[in-house]
């Protein structure tokens, strides 16, 4: 079993992503590999995406930077993370090396020296998408929109783009069940109103959850 997401705001017209996202971390399962195998692989398609807002087409800062989260976890309660990585293409795989060493959680400049150790080569992720969605931000941003306030505009908003998708969409991921064993990966490129080296907390509570056996 395996279930892939996309973020609670992305375009449900995107589904083609997260089914092949699926796909692949059936056809890992398949291939005799485990759940974390699996939900690592699937949730690569989703940052090599650049619809979605991890890896590729993350949300760029406001001063234009990008800084990363990703995070795997096993049900054995294994758990290992990076944050506010930099100039990688796979932050999810930098963190399922993580997972191989004594170490829980590598940030900013030191998770991106690890990643270098570890063969991973530097890569720009910005796209014209994420350029374009930090503009619509920067338009869009402040209690006040023009006339309007923040919040009357979001209680009127007419538009078929809906106004949370405009200002980018969340934390991709996938859960695996391989037979014997749980699995989740999770990539986030964070969000573009935040400070450099926020860490994306939100996410990493998830961690509770496959510890519980959730």
């Amino acid at each position: 079993m395996l279930v892939c997401h996309a973020g609670s705001a992305s375009n449900p017209a995107y589904s083609d992503a997260t089914k092949q996202a699926c796909l692949a971390g059936l056809s890992t399962i398949a291939s005799n590999k485990t759940a974390l195998d699996a939900v690592i692989a699937a949730t690569q398609v989703l940052e090599n995406d650049e619809r979605f807002n991890a890896g590729t087409g993350s949300n760029l800062r406001l001063d234009g930077s990008i800084q990363m989260d990703a995070s795997c976890m096993v049900s054995n309660g294994d758990f290992a993370a990076v944050a506010a990585i930099e100039n990688v293409k796979n932050p999810v795989a930098v963190a399922r090396q993580v997972l191989d060493t004594p170490h829980i959680l590598l940030v900013a400049d030191g998770a991106t020296a690890f990643a270098r150790t570890h063969g991973f080569d530097e890569y720009d992720p910005t796209t014209k998408i994420a350029q374009d969605r930090l503009q619509k931000v920067i338009e869009t941003s402040g209690k006040q929109v023009g006339e309007w306030s923040r919040t009357e505009l979001e209680k009127s908003w007419n538009y078929e783009t809906p106004l949370r998708e405009i200002l980018g969409s969340d934390t991709v991921g996938s859960v695996a069940w391989d037979g014997h064993t749980f699995a989740a990966a999770l990539s986030s490129g964070g969000v573009t109103a935040m400070l450099r080296g926020r860490v994306v907390d939100r996410k990493f509570n998830c961690s509770d959850l496959i510890r519980r056996g959730g």
